[in-house]
């Protein structure tokens, strides 16, 4: 009865082995289908008639239907060890929201040394295709956290990637109006906003359909109004910011 048991032990350690080893086999090998667009598609063919269309399921497990006569080749490649990384795998077209955080300098010296500031925001939008989307956002800038000098932008956004590939430059544009927000801890007692544009151009650093990380570098201008009130004073200004922004952000 106990030989059995180690029998059954062993036989049962056998199949698992080759369970993983057939497994691990899989994954070193993947099919690559190039397109006459010049796409390059990486991942699985689930099936292929000649003459009408492939059913291909990419590494990252979206299902796609390709016609025949997009296909320009059809390949075998061998992975070995090597780790799967940097592929591109954006939808062609839809929905993405996107999240940024900022340090805003100002351009120049003051007398009372180099003004930093911070903003963050959040847009939704929809690519057109992989290269380009549009989409709206609402943001928050502490443009001067001595002074509590804070706009609220509200605004559109357009973007672009230059290169049809996981890492690429871009260049974004976003313009629309500042929302300049009162606070009595610094003793603003009115404030009110303008118009506000930021143009930038940054780097992507990855082509995934998950979470895509880029870095930018812009420059933003904002306009704004603030009087500051207190018992022994009463002072205005009239603020065109001119900030240097550095930026990262995540797109989904």
């Amino acid at each position: 009865m106990k030989k059995s048991i180690w029998i059954l032990l062993v036989l049962m350690a056998i199949s698992t082995a080759r369970t993983s080893a057939q497994e691990a086999g899989a994954v070193r090998t993947m099919d690559v289908v190039y397109l006459h667009n010049g796409k390059k598609l990486q991942g699985k063919i689930l099936s292929y008639t000649p003459g009408e269309s492939m059913e291909f399921k990419t590494l990252t497990g979206v299902e796609l239907t390709i016609m025949d006569f997009q296909l320009r080749k059809i390949a075998v490649k061998k992975l070995g060890n090597v780790k799967i990384k940097g592929y591109y795998d954006l939808p062609e077209k839809g929905f993405y929201h996107s999240y940024t955080f900022s340090i805003l300098a100002n351009s120049g010296y003051r007398p009372d040394g180099r003004l930093l500031g911070g903003g963050m925001s959040a847009a939704a939008g929809y690519h057109f295709s992989r290269l380009t989307g549009v989409g709206m956002g609402l943001g928050w800038d502490n443009y001067h956290p001595v002074a509590g000098e804070r706009v609220m932008p509200i605004f559109v956004e357009a973007r672009h990637f230059i290169l049809d590939q996981a890492r690429t430059p871009f260049v974004q544009l976003r313009t629309g109006y500042g929302v300049a927000l009162k606070n009595t801890d610094a003793t603003i007692r009115e404030a009110s906003g303008g118009w506000m544009i930021n143009p930038m151009a940054g780097w992507r650093l990855s082509g995934r359909k998950g979470m895509n990380l880029s870095l930018g570098l812009g420059v933003k201008f904002q306009k704004a109004h603030f009087l500051y009130e207190s018992s022994s004073s009463r002072s205005e200004v009239e603020l065109i910011y001119k900030r240097v922004q550095l930026q990262v952000g995540f797109m989904f």
